[in-house]
Parts: structure tokens; sequence; C-alpha cells
């Protein structure tokens, strides 16, 4: 197998989240240890022409994004409100194995290449499944079979900052229509991510194309907003000196939130 899995293009970027989980075991402030990605990355290599855009302040970024993310969706769980888990653009994540395996239904979904490479790597199972299905396809709902609606927490790590526009806004009108009031943790991009992040990716063909000046962006596409957590104001610590005392400015270079869908009738 070749390195990186044989993934091409944007899929390919999963092995970056990877990795960034991967290393963040050995930092000696580590926000989470990932046995699981560890030993992914072992099985598949590493493609070097990514050395260019792995950097300490990426894999940061990536891992108190991991850690804020695994901490909204563990809130849900014990809360008992969720029945059943969708993680929309899941790449290579290994969060229900690093959450334990929650009992509940749990589906990753991502792009057909993605999927088949998941696939070689993790058993699916009944409770855990894997489903290969571009979010830019009109079908996508369909290919969740008996999925039920009721009391999903849908996850969506990653993914928009990948999707034109115009698929960003058809995405949450599909969200809506079939999830409403479904709880969902998504993190959004903009300012430095634009600025320096994107122009990186963009050179090992993964262009971003969806970016946001804030919440309020995804407040209009029918979003809830409960919280919010700036990614380069958390976990001031496992930054160190990478960013000193952001600014307002850099508040909105990548924020996490968790809100609710509204119904397609509710008012933006």
């Amino acid at each position: 197998m070749m390195a990186g899995g044989g993934l091409q293009g944007l899929p390919r970027t999963a092995l970056i989240t990877l990795r960034a989980r991967a290393d963040e075991g050995q930092h000696p402030r580590a926000l989470f240890a990932d046995a699981q990605a560890v030993d992914w990355l072992k099985q598949l290599g590493w493609p070097t022409d990514y050395d260019a855009i792995y950097t300490a302040a990426l894999q940061t970024s990536f891992a108190v994004r991991t850690r804020l993310i695994d901490d909204a969706v563990q809130a849900q769980l014990k809360a008992g409100q969720v029945a059943q888990v969708l993680d929309l653009g899941a790449g290579l994540s290994t969060r229900y194995s690093r959450l334990g395996q929650p009992p509940l239904p749990w589906i990753e979904l991502d792009l057909p290449d993605v999927i088949t490479l998941r696939r070689r790597l993790e058993e699916e199972s009944d409770r855990h499944r894997f489903v290969g299905q571009s979010l830019l396809d009109p079908n996508w709902l369909a290919a969740l079979g008996s999925f039920s609606n009721k009391r999903t927490l849908i996850i969506a790590e990653g993914v928009l900052l990948f999707l034109p526009p115009q698929g960003v806004q058809q995405l949450f009108k599909s969200l809506r229509a079939a999830f409403s009031g479904a709880p969902i943790v998504v993190d959004i991009a903009g300012g430095l991510t634009e600025k320096r992040t994107a122009p990186r990716f963009a050179q090992v063909d993964a262009p971003m194309r969806w970016f946001a000046e804030d919440e309020t962006d995804l407040a209009r596409l029918g979003v809830s907003i409960e919280q919010v957590w700036p990614t380069l104001e958390s976990f001031p610590a496992r930054w160190g000196d990478l960013f000193r005392a952001p600014s307002a400015a850099l508040r909105n270079t990548a924020l996490v939130t968790i809100g609710h869908l509204q119904s397609l009738s509710q008012l933006k």
C-alpha cells in the first residue's frame, strides 16, 4: 500500500488530522492520547509532500479542535438526550474509539475512497457503520438507510471548509429538513485560516472554499448557536508560545460551536 493508503486530493487530507491526533500523545501537555490513530498512521505511512504544511501550529490547532469537540460530544452523551451519532465528513476519525465506543448507533460518513480505506483499517458493525457518500450528492441522506432522525447528534468537523458556498447552504437545508431540533457540533474558520492555511492546502490539491466571518454566518444557515469556543483561545497552556495573547482579530481564525438545527419554517 502506498503511503497514505492510496488517497489523493482532498480525501488524502484525512492523513493530516490523523497524524495530528497520533502525535498529540507525545506532547508534554497532551490534551488526549489516541492509540488507534497511532496504529493507523503506522499502517498507512505519511506522504512526505505534506511535510511542508504540517507545522507545530497546525498540529496544535487540530489537537485543540479535537479535544473541544470530544468534550462537547461527551457532554451531550452524558446528558442522556442522544440516541445516535452522525459524523459528517468523518475522514479517518477515531472519536468512536477514543470516547470508549459509546453504546449507541454511530455512523461515519465520507467520500467513497475514504470509506473504502477505512474498511481496510477497521471492522464495521451494526452499531458502528460507515457510509461512502458525498455531501454534495442530493441523495446522501437516503444512503443512511434505516438511520432514524430521532435524538441524533450531528458532528461536522473539518468538512465545511472544503465545500462550495452553495453546497454548504444546501447541506444545512437538508439537515434542517431531516433533523430539525437536533444538536450539531461544528467547526468553522476564517481570518488567518483563509489568509495563511488555505494557500498551503491548495498546493496539495485540497482547496478550501467556504470561510465564515464568525458564528453569525452559521446562524444564518439555520443553527441556533448555544456556545462558541475560539480555538486559539482554548487550552492556552497547550499553545505555549505558538500564539501569544490572541487578539480579537485572531478570534475567528477557527471556532468550534454547538447549537441546534432550526426547522425550515423558523426565521433565520
